[in-house]
Protein backbone atom coordinates (compact mmCIF):
# COMPACT_ATOMS: atom_id res chain seq x y z
CA UNK A 1 0.00 0.00 0.00
CA UNK A 2 2.64 2.49 1.06
CA UNK A 3 6.72 2.02 1.28
CA UNK A 4 6.45 2.83 5.02
CA UNK A 5 3.26 1.02 6.29
CA UNK A 6 4.67 -2.01 4.75
CA UNK A 7 1.77 -3.77 4.51
CA UNK A 8 -0.01 -4.65 0.84
CA UNK A 9 -1.48 -7.82 -0.59
CA UNK A 10 -0.61 -10.38 -3.05
CA UNK A 11 -2.59 -13.13 -4.75
CA UNK A 12 0.17 -15.78 -4.70
CA UNK A 13 -2.12 -18.81 -5.77
CA UNK A 14 -0.45 -22.03 -5.00
CA UNK A 15 2.60 -20.58 -4.18
CA UNK A 16 0.64 -18.91 -0.95
CA UNK A 17 2.51 -21.00 1.46
CA UNK A 18 5.82 -20.62 0.25
CA UNK A 19 4.86 -16.74 -0.22
CA UNK A 20 3.96 -16.77 3.52
CA UNK A 21 6.96 -18.13 4.84
CA UNK A 22 9.31 -16.80 2.72
CA UNK A 23 8.05 -12.90 3.83
CA UNK A 24 7.87 -13.92 7.78
CA UNK A 25 11.62 -15.20 7.48
CA UNK A 26 12.45 -11.85 5.84
CA UNK A 27 10.37 -9.23 7.32
CA UNK A 28 8.15 -11.23 10.21
CA UNK A 29 4.92 -10.93 10.22
CA UNK A 30 2.38 -8.46 10.07
CA UNK A 31 0.59 -6.39 12.69
CA UNK A 32 -3.18 -8.13 13.47
CA UNK A 33 -4.29 -4.22 14.49
CA UNK A 34 -2.80 -2.56 11.62
CA UNK A 35 -4.19 -5.08 9.18
CA UNK A 36 -8.07 -4.60 11.00
CA UNK A 37 -7.41 -1.09 10.59
CA UNK A 38 -6.78 -0.30 6.94
CA UNK A 39 -9.41 -3.08 6.15
CA UNK A 40 -11.88 -0.64 8.19
CA UNK A 41 -10.41 2.59 6.53
CA UNK A 42 -11.01 0.51 3.00
CA UNK A 43 -14.34 -0.01 3.38
CA UNK A 44 -15.54 3.23 4.86
CA UNK A 45 -18.27 4.71 2.75
CA UNK A 46 -17.43 7.19 0.30
CA UNK A 47 -13.56 5.95 0.50
CA UNK A 48 -13.30 6.16 -3.54
CA UNK A 49 -14.13 9.89 -3.52
CA UNK A 50 -11.06 10.39 -1.82
CA UNK A 51 -9.01 7.94 -3.63
CA UNK A 52 -10.06 9.93 -7.05
CA UNK A 53 -8.82 13.45 -5.33
CA UNK A 54 -6.03 11.32 -4.41
CA UNK A 55 -5.06 10.06 -7.65
CA UNK A 56 -5.85 13.26 -9.46
CA UNK A 57 -2.90 14.98 -6.94
CA UNK A 58 -0.15 12.47 -7.76
CA UNK A 59 -1.33 12.44 -11.15
CA UNK A 60 -0.70 16.46 -11.50
CA UNK A 61 2.24 16.06 -9.44
CA UNK A 62 4.14 13.83 -11.43
CA UNK A 63 3.16 15.77 -14.84
CA UNK A 64 4.49 19.06 -12.97
CA UNK A 65 7.45 17.14 -12.30
CA UNK A 66 8.08 15.50 -15.75
CA UNK A 67 7.74 18.88 -17.22
CA UNK A 68 10.32 20.14 -14.81
CA UNK A 69 12.65 17.44 -16.01
CA UNK A 70 12.08 18.19 -19.44
CA UNK A 71 12.48 22.01 -19.38
CA UNK A 72 15.89 22.06 -16.83
CA UNK A 73 17.67 18.34 -17.08
CA UNK A 74 20.20 17.73 -20.34
CA UNK A 75 19.11 17.02 -23.97
CA UNK A 76 19.09 13.16 -23.62
CA UNK A 77 17.42 12.38 -20.67
CA UNK A 78 14.58 10.19 -20.73
CA UNK A 79 12.21 10.15 -17.48
CA UNK A 80 9.22 7.46 -17.05
CA UNK A 81 5.49 7.87 -17.34
CA UNK A 82 4.22 5.72 -14.67
CA UNK A 83 0.22 4.76 -14.69
CA UNK A 84 0.15 5.13 -11.14
CA UNK A 85 2.39 5.73 -7.97
CA UNK A 86 4.75 8.51 -7.60
CA UNK A 87 8.17 7.24 -8.19
CA UNK A 88 9.92 8.50 -11.12
CA UNK A 89 12.92 6.72 -12.93
CA UNK A 90 15.17 9.36 -14.86
CA UNK A 91 17.79 8.27 -16.98
CA UNK A 92 20.57 10.95 -17.72
CA UNK A 93 23.20 10.86 -20.42
CA UNK A 94 25.46 8.23 -20.22
CA UNK A 95 28.36 10.36 -19.08
CA UNK A 96 26.78 11.65 -15.92
CA UNK A 97 27.97 9.14 -12.87
CA UNK A 98 24.74 9.83 -10.10
CA UNK A 99 27.06 9.32 -7.20
CA UNK A 100 28.83 12.24 -8.05
CA UNK A 101 25.89 14.05 -8.74
CA UNK A 102 24.22 12.56 -5.58
CA UNK A 103 27.59 14.49 -3.93
CA UNK A 104 26.75 17.72 -5.24
CA UNK A 105 23.36 17.68 -4.54
CA UNK A 106 24.36 16.62 -1.11
CA UNK A 107 25.95 20.11 -0.87
CA UNK A 108 23.32 22.12 -1.72
CA UNK A 109 21.25 20.20 0.83
CA UNK A 110 19.31 17.97 -1.91
CA UNK A 111 18.70 14.63 -1.87
CA UNK A 112 18.26 11.68 -4.50
CA UNK A 113 18.79 8.24 -5.33
CA UNK A 114 21.35 7.17 -7.66
CA UNK A 115 20.23 4.44 -9.87
CA UNK A 116 23.30 2.18 -8.19
CA UNK A 117 21.27 1.90 -4.98
CA UNK A 118 18.88 -0.09 -6.95
CA UNK A 119 21.03 -3.00 -8.90
CA UNK A 120 24.23 -4.60 -8.17
CA UNK A 121 25.95 -4.16 -11.15
CA UNK A 122 26.71 -0.56 -12.60
CA UNK A 123 23.80 -0.80 -15.40
CA UNK A 124 22.48 2.50 -13.85
CA UNK A 125 24.92 4.37 -12.99
CA UNK A 126 23.63 7.41 -14.58
CA UNK A 127 19.69 7.04 -13.60
CA UNK A 128 18.09 8.59 -10.31
CA UNK A 129 15.17 7.58 -8.49
CA UNK A 130 13.04 10.40 -7.74
CA UNK A 131 10.47 10.03 -4.92
CA UNK A 132 7.24 12.62 -5.36
CA UNK A 133 4.90 10.87 -1.85
CA UNK A 134 5.95 13.46 0.37
CA UNK A 135 5.36 17.64 0.55
CA UNK A 136 5.77 19.26 -2.87
CA UNK A 137 5.97 23.11 -2.85
CA UNK A 138 8.12 25.60 -4.65
CA UNK A 139 11.42 24.66 -2.46
CA UNK A 140 11.03 21.34 -3.62
CA UNK A 141 9.97 22.47 -7.70
CA UNK A 142 13.55 25.21 -6.91
CA UNK A 143 15.23 21.95 -5.76
CA UNK A 144 14.30 19.73 -9.05
CA UNK A 145 15.41 22.54 -10.99
CA UNK A 146 18.45 22.51 -9.63
CA UNK A 147 19.20 18.82 -9.48
CA UNK A 148 18.98 19.68 -13.48
CA UNK A 149 21.13 22.60 -13.55
CA UNK A 150 24.05 20.38 -11.93
CA UNK A 151 23.07 17.70 -14.25
CA UNK A 152 24.10 20.10 -16.99
CA UNK A 153 26.91 21.43 -15.73
CA UNK A 154 28.55 17.99 -15.28
CA UNK A 155 27.77 16.47 -18.70
CA UNK A 156 29.93 19.66 -20.70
Amino acid sequence: MAPGLRLGWVDAGRWGPNLVRMKESTSGSQTVILERALADLLTQPGIEAGYRQLRGTVAARVDEARGLIARHFPDGTRVTDPQGGFILWVELPASIDTLELSQACIAENIVIAPGKMFSATNHFHHCIRLGLGGRWDDAHRHALRRVGEVTKAMSR
